[in-house]
């Protein structure tokens, strides 16, 4: 399997006072075999964490910030160190962004709110 991480750049962290969810969910892959039996077996042995994270109040300039951050990446397509927040010790990990878009709305003319979501990336396990 190819690395997840591969050409990862940057480093992305977030203002901990914007909200962040966390969720975990395994992946998994079926295959039917010839008899007609289905195998589910997991793809990795651990769940892949994603963050939502939104604030309905930040300025043109974080706004500008991201946007070139996320620019840069080419959306989804360059992973990025990710810097987990509230985590104790402080975690950096490799991660994406999900959508292709980032979603930005105008409150007022100096004030935006944004949505995005990030999701953990793995590297291959070595052989046994």
């Amino acid at each position: 399997m190819d690395s997840e991480i591969t050409d990862q750049t940057g480093t992305f962290s977030v203002n901990l006072s914007w909200p962040v969810v966390e969720t975990s969910r395994y992946e998994s892959y079926r295959e039917e075999m010839e008899l007609g039996h289905t195998s589910a077996l997991l793809r990795f042995p651990r769940p892949r964490r994603t963050w939502k994270v939104g604030a309905q109040g930040i300025t043109t300039a974080d706004r500008q910030a991201m946007l070139a951050f996320f620019d840069a990446r080419k959306g989804v397509a360059i992973p990025f160190a990710w810097t987990v927040p509230l985590s104790i010790p402080t975690e950096t990990i490799a991660a994406r962004f999900v959508r292709p878009d980032l979603v930005t709305s105008l409150l007022n003319p100096s004030i935006e709110s944004f949505d995005i979501e990030i999701e953990e990336l793995f590297a291959p396990t070595p052989p046994v």
